[in-house]
């Protein structure tokens, strides 16, 4: 008949076991590949691999191809990928609420922050994290950093409760607390053909044809490569990765003035037409609003209002 008949009805059961494998499921999906997610598990390869097939088994379904052609996802597992993270978003919700009715705070706070904050001294957010442990002794952080781009994703998808990042648009899930302004110029590398030549030697004429690395996909920096007529070579994620393609000396790239500072004064890097070309960028502390009510992040957005206002 027409009909594919599953092999094995799945038959609804989720327990510790399955929540277990689902998130490791996740896990080997957003790393890309079971060799990929050996380090954030913390498992060979072929551990990974049985516990997979267990899933497949318990499911009844075939969830991903692997082999000479590399790791992806069937329709099937496509589907299940999807539904594992509405699963995964929804205990997150359940443990919100069941933390909120209890007293005192308890738990672990996710926190995600943009690669470049680290340079950004004396912020409202270290005094935020510093109030906050102190009051609530028993609460444990964990921090991850990525790009703008994966921070804001996972608030989206309540992997993290706060994350600290560039918010390129409004999102309607996304609730943002603006914490300061982050000033960015336009910088070459000590090879460059540029860096000889005084800022007074220079105009926005001379950019023009110049290789640029450009940060994630920031709309501000896309205008500026198509007011100056730059060429667009290369895309970097992260800063560090936009520093080292100046570094090279073959690219122009922007960066936040406080993170090129350290290579400026080594006198590795310079700002080119400091006083034209400035791109600015806000800083946001965002929470997904589904859950920003919970005590845990209710009360450390409420401290890092409190510490920028102070």
């Amino acid at each position: 008949s027409g009909m594919n008949w599953p092999h094995r009805l799945f038959t609804g059961e989720i327990g510790d076991a399955e929540i277990k494998l689902l998130r490791i499921f996740r896990t080997v999906v957003d790393c890309g590949g079971f060799s990929a997610a050996e380090v954030e598990l913390g498992a060979s390869k072929s551990a990974i691999s049985k516990q997979m097939n267990d899933l497949e088994i318990r499911l009844g379904m075939r969830l991903c191809n692997r082999g000479r052609s590399g790791f992806s996802l069937t329709p099937e597992g496509e589907r299940a990928y999807a539904a594992t993270n509405q699963l995964l978003a929804s205990l997150e919700i359940f443990r919100s609420q069941i933390n909120d009715t209890m007293a005192g705070l308890t738990g672990t706070l996710y926190i995600g922050l943009v690669d470049t904050i680290v340079t950004q001294s004396g912020s409202a957010l270290h005094r935020a994290i510093s109030a906050y442990c102190g009051k609530h002794k028993d609460v444990g952080l964990r921090v991850i950093s990525g790009s703008s781009a994966e921070i804001t994703r996972a608030v989206q998808e309540m992997r993290i409760h706060v994350g600290v990042t560039v918010l390129e648009s409004e999102h309607p899930d996304i609730s943002a607390l603006t914490l300061f302004e982050e000033v960015s110029h336009l910088y070459c590398g000590a090879g460059h053909a540029l860096w000889p030549i005084a800022d007074s030697g220079i105009e926005i004429a001379d950019l023009s044809g110049r290789a640029f690395v450009q940060h994630g996909y920031s709309e501000a920096e896309r205008s500026y490569v198509d007011r100056m007529n730059m060429s667009l070579k290369a895309i970097s994620h992260v800063t560090e990765g936009v520093l080292f393609l100046i570094l090279s000396g073959s690219y122009l790239g922007f960066l936040p003035t406080h993170f090129a500072q350290i290579w400026e004064e080594r006198g590795e890097i310079r700002p080119i037409l400091a006083g034209d070309v400035v791109k600015k960028t806000k800083l946001s502390a965002i929470a997904n609003r589904r859950i920003v009510k919970n005590a845990l992040i209710g009360s450390f957005l409420g401290e890092i209002a409190r510490q920028q206002q102070g």
